[in-house]
């Protein structure tokens, strides 16, 4: 692995924090909404797993510039929420996709219904520009799914050769 790959995690590492941030605090607040509605664990499970895997790949991060060794533990833990962090990548992937290909007027028959079921509430939004809403949120989902993607397997590849030699992989 050439010091370009792990100046490409780095760089990669540093700009999912705030996403990991923010995808943390919005698990703590659904885990009180959780409680009473089971429906919502398994985003709330994804989010969490996200948040871990952001923060122990930046720990990992720092332990590599700091040159000291990086435990079997923290390998671990990224390792793990890595493997749930590759399927909530896949699912960002496909629902920023369908969403970016389908055709605008699908999209609006689709939301209209909801929009006309809130009224007021609404607040005179149109759904063209609620469509225009949710392709400008699913370009977003699409940039941060591919780069969790190539960030998962750099550090997938870095936690290969940072394992010391008495413990496996």
């Amino acid at each position: 692995m050439n010091r370009t790959e792990l100046t490409i995690f780095k760089v990669l590492t540093y700009l999912l924090l705030p996403i990991g941030f923010f995808f943390g605090m919005v698990a703590l607040m659904m885990l009180v909404i959780a409680i009473s509605n089971v429906q919502l664990l398994l985003p709330l499970f994804l989010m969490a797993c996200f948040t871990i895997y952001i923060f122990t790949s930046f720990r990992f991060t720092q332990r590599i510039e700091a040159g000291q060794p990086v435990s079997g533990k923290l390998r671990d833990w990224m390792r793990v929420n890595g493997f749930v962090t590759i399927f909530m990548s896949v699912l960002f992937l496909m629902n920023a996709a369908a969403i970016l290909f389908l055709p605008e007027q699908k999209l609006v028959e689709m939301i209209q219904p909801t929009i006309d079921t809130m009224g007021t509430l609404a607040g005179g939004i149109t759904a063209e520009q609620m469509v225009g809403r949710l392709k400008s949120f699913s370009v977003f989902l699409l940039v941060v799914s591919v780069t969790l993607l190539i960030h998962l397997v750099i550090n997938f590849r870095l936690q290969k050769l940072y394992t010391s030699p008495n413990e496996k992989y």
